[in-house]
């Protein structure tokens, strides 16, 4: 498997809301202009523009900033500290110092065609995991099926 993919996987979906990987879904399907690549949102985070919306977002952070209560009241200052938060959390859930990167940079130097197309399939087998874990989304058994308690 390649190293981007396993990063994702194993480190990067795990910390990324449920919403947010929806609304990454559709944007990967849809190529929204406001998915970035090469940087991680603009506007840039520069100490001026903290309290600046944010206009366009890499994955990860979009993921952050789409997974929100209130995605249009987003700042560059709480988009980027989500995002330095997910990329640590997924260092730590790979046990390597910046492994975030294999991924980011798989990220920003992938035509952007192969990366929406890839990622795409990446974010549905996540949220698939995720539905497929969720007690909530199974089917209640049948009345009249066997009780376990009986």
């Amino acid at each position: 498997m390649e190293l981007w993919r396993s990063t994702f996987r194993d480190g990067m979906a795990p910390q990324l809301p449920t919403e947010g990987l929806r609304a990454l879904a559709a944007a990967l399907e849809a190529d929204d202009p406001r998915l970035l690549q090469g940087a991680t949102q603009e506007p840039l985070p520069l100490a001026g523009l903290w309290g600046w919306p944010v206009e366009r977002a890499c994955a990860v952070a979009y993921a952050c900033w789409w997974g929100l209560k209130d995605p249009g009241a987003a700042t560059v200052a709480q988009i980027e500290q989500l995002f330095a938060t997910t990329c640590f959390d997924c260092d730590r859930a790979l046990n390597e110092m910046a492994g975030c990167r294999w991924f980011l940079q798989w990220h920003d130097e992938t035509p952007r065609a192969e990366m929406l197309s890839l990622l795409l399939e990446e974010v549905e087998r996540e949220l698939s995991r995720r539905r497929d874990a969720d007690p909530a989304t199974q089917p209640r058994p049948a009345a009249g099926d066997s009780d376990p308690a009986g």
